[in-house]
């Protein structure tokens, strides 16, 4: 372990100035977490194929655990390799993400060393798999961030991918057959996320396409994550159902692009009310133009989109037949009949919720708004006359 240097007071000043928290509880937790190492080399000296199809309920958990301790170490490690941890201080939201990647190695590593214990040992019994990756980098994301994203798919991407090819090559009972062409399938569509966030990150870079990539970056991530479990235990694919490609929203519909509709927010059962009226017209033009990032205005709204063709959600009616939040831009009311997340936020069933973009704060000096807010909502009372 290498001895780390003191920052110095300079540092120390610069960085509670700027808020930033020590990092040195970070690179402790980075530094126990490459325990992780010593059991890739027990997964990796498998030459005869003691984990796959033919594995043993110990053999196979002991690979899947390693593997999800193996991917939350890498995501740490590129996160912090990205914001510069030697200087000894890194940004609150570094701290906080690095801390729940980095403190979830240690659970899985003990599940990794019980099942290299025992043959028997069967991590199903504990734990609904595969796991899923929840933690996320808070929006907008920094370029630090981005950039530790893309160096830990590089990473999770290989592994991934020859752990696939390598489980394809053995050999398989026969209804394992369309469980391996999912698998494939799941592979292709976790690729292909990976791909076009890299291309964006290649061209001019801006907000827009930064946040586009990051998107993609997700799904990317999220899929080699499930994957590695699905090649280290095959039996959990004989329940794998494919995500779906995350909502992405069309860049022609961005404002100036030759699609971009100023309504596209609005509640549909009221439209019409609304282009009819000249104060509703110059508020929603105001708002347009107030927005700081209408790429991700844009992306909550087809993420919503999504939830409704889907039937996650539905369009809801208040009493009198009110169907749209109370403000510019007069988003519908949505009401969840089957638990989903949007915009990062998970919803529960009946849940009621409706969109809010709003410059109207920017006045009083507040920021701009862009949020879900939850119901149950009320009828506003008609204004005094």
């Amino acid at each position: 372990m290498a001895e780390r240097r003191d920052p110095g007071v300079f540092t120390r000043m610069r960085a509670a100035l700027q808020g930033e928290r020590n990092a040195a509880t970070l690179a402790a937790l980075r530094d126990a977490g490459t325990a992780v190492y010593e059991e890739l080399t027990h997964v990796d000296a498998d030459p005869d194929g003691a984990t796959g199809w033919r594995g043993t309920t110990g053999s196979c958990s002991h690979a899947l655990a390693t593997w999800n301790a193996y991917a939350l170490q890498t995501l740490g490690e590129t996160l912090l390799d990205a914001d510069d941890i030697d200087s000894g201080f890194v940004p609150p939201a570094t701290f906080d993400l690095a801390w729940r990647w980095l403190g979830q190695v240690q659970p899985w590593l003990s599940r990794a060393r019980q099942a290299r214990s025992s043959s028997s040992y069967d991590i199903r019994e504990e734990l609904a798999l595969p796991a899923e990756q929840t933690s996320w980098p808070a929006e907008p994301v920094t370029p630090s961030h981005l950039r530790g994203l893309l160096d830990a798919e590089v990473r999770l991407r290989e592994r991934a991918e020859y752990s696939v090819f390598a489980l394809d090559k053995q050999k398989r009972p026969p209804y394992a057959d369309a469980d391996m062409e999912r698998l494939h399938q799941f592979a292709a569509i976790a690729g292909a996320a990976a791909d076009y966030a890299r291309a964006l990150t290649g061209a001019v870079r801006e907000p827009t396409t930064d946040r586009i990539a990051v998107v993609n970056l997700r799904q990317a991530l999220s899929g080699w994550y499930q994957i590695g479990q699905l090649t280290a235990f095959p039996k959990l694919l004989r329940d794998l159902r494919l995500p779906r490609e995350h909502a992405r929203f069309d860049l022609s519909r961005l404002p100036g692009g030759d699609r971009f509709d100023p309504w596209c927010l609005t509640d549909e059962a009221t439209l019409s009310t609304w282009q009819a009226d000249p104060a509703a017209v110059h508020a929603l033009t105001a708002m347009w133009q107030a927005d700081p990032d209408p790429a991700a205005t844009l992306q909550v709204r087809a993420e919503i989109d999504q939830a409704l063709a889907d039937g996650a959600i539905v369009r809801v009616f208040l009493p009198g037949k009110v169907t749209c939040f109370h403000r510019c831009p007069w988003s519908s009311i949505y009401e969840v009949r089957r638990a989903v997340t949007i915009a990062g936020r998970r919803f529960g069933m009946l849940q009621q919720f409706a969109l809010d973009v709003s410059a109207d704060e920017m006045y009083w000096g507040r920021p701009f708004v862009r949020r879900l807010v939850l119901g149950p909502f009320q009828i506003n009372s008609p204004a005094p006359r």
